[in-house]
């Protein structure tokens, strides 16, 4: 188990909002507990992503991608994905689980998903900067992947990764590509010479 620890400059706005999350104090500055995710905590991962995805990103896709996008992160689906291809990245507050990270054979990003009350506070980046870490000693190259929704391009982008192609719709889902390589800093990319 590790710990993200995190100054919050002002306490998370409302006692409804944390309620709303499942979280039972509100925090000034607190250590979340992060650790790798297991099959028992599958219901709660899905429950997560759900939760956020129907709040922020569900709103962009067609009615079929919505039922897609939901039925697709069940505890079933979820247990079935930490059993294969995927490793998942948790961070609890007080016991509740708060945010998820999600990385497919070491290479795509599948899932970061924050509860709303942690959203803006570093938590994100934080999980991505363990799971990139653990990516890198195991097989990845130092490339990374993303489909983003598209209210998170931002966020992504932040951390490095770059649009590959415009707005994608797979089954009523929409998706922006990106790709991180993640063995050059953005300061190393803004400072490289051009080739002619």
């Amino acid at each position: 188990m590790m710990q993200i620890k995190l100054a919050f400059r002002s306490p998370i706005s409302t006692s409804r909002q944390l309620r709303n999350a499942g979280c039972t104090r509100a925090p000034t500055a607190l250590a979340i507990e992060s650790r790798i995710a297991e099959f028992g905590d599958a219901e709660r991962i899905g429950a997560l992503i759900r939760k956020v995805a129907t709040k922020f990103i569900l709103c962009d896709f067609s009615g079929e991608g919505k039922s897609r996008f939901l039925s697709d992160h069940t505890s079933i689906t979820m247990v079935d994905r930490i059993r294969t291809r995927f490793r998942y990245h948790i961070a609890e507050f007080d016991g509740d689980l708060v945010a998820v990270i999600g990385v497919r054979d070491w290479t795509h990003l599948s899932h970061l998903f924050v509860a709303e009350p942690f959203q803006g506070r570093g938590l994100g980046r934080a999980l991505w900067e363990q799971a990139k870490a653990e990516c890198l000693e195991r097989r990845n190259p130092g490339t990374f992947t993303v489909n983003s929704a598209k209210i998170a391009v931002p966020v992504y982008e932040r951390f490095g990764f770059v649009a590959t192609g415009s707005v994608q719709d797979m089954g009523g889902v929409q998706f922006v590509p990106m790709k991180l390589h993640a063995l050059h800093t953005v300061d190393d990319r803004s400072s490289a010479i051009p080739t002619l």
